[in-house]
């Protein structure tokens, strides 16, 4: 039987000379598992460029559109110079998949229902429930709590320095007015921080 197998679609830094990440997409035919080859040639469609296309090849892979795949590989390889003959690849391919088609096609019909299949019962299992951290409303307080801590701690902080500097003034004095005025907000923040937090749920 022969059938047809994505074997990469992913960006990474392929090239030794260069740090810069690219994109590599092939596809093959195989047999028995086994990737098809006449006379030193593969038949895969391969291409290779800017990470920005690998949204385009997803695209091209999730509808199936190998029409497509092999416009964008034969154009590329059309351009490339390489030990590989990229060219001679699609042809074997193209040769392969017309004399074999509805035999690829039927296959690759029964992998693409059996994968939506599994997607369509990962999916139907969520239905009702919601991810853990989103249920997690004991995280969410705890942080809030944290927060709200770490504020009134700033303040407390405050409070007591200015507290502090208020004992160097005389009781009638201008600077003595201006701490205790200082000294009320800081209670007051403290106490309005106090009526924020949050109380344990469970």
């Amino acid at each position: 039987m022969i059938t047809i197998k994505l074997l990469n679609n992913d960006i990474g830094q392929y090239n030794l000379l260069s740090s810069e990440e690219s994109l590599i997409f092939s596809v093959c035919l195989q047999s028995e598992g086994e990737i098809i080859e006449e006379n030193g040639n593969k038949a895969i469609l391969y291409f290779s460029d800017k990470p920005e296309k690998k949204t385009d090849f997803d695209y091209l892979w999730k509808v199936k559109d190998i029409g497509e795949i092999f416009r964008e590989c034969i154009n590329y390889s059309q351009k490339v110079w390489s030990s590989t003959n990229y060219k001679k690849q699609c042809l074997l391919f193209a040769k392969i998949f017309n004399a074999n088609h509805k035999e690829i096609l039927d296959e690759w019909k029964k992998q693409n229902d059996q994968e939506l299949k599994t997607q369509i019962e990962k999916l139907t299992a969520q239905i009702g429930t919601c991810p853990k951290y989103f249920q997690d409303l004991q995280g969410f307080i705890n942080i809030y709590n944290e927060y709200l801590e770490t504020e009134m701690e700033k303040y407390e902080n405050f409070l007591k320095q200015e507290q502090n500097a208020q004992n160097e003034f005389k009781p009638e004095s201008k600077g003595y007015a201006l701490s205790a005025d200082k000294i009320q907000k800081y209670e007051k923040v403290i106490s309005e921080l106090k009526t924020l937090l949050f109380k344990d749920v469970y």
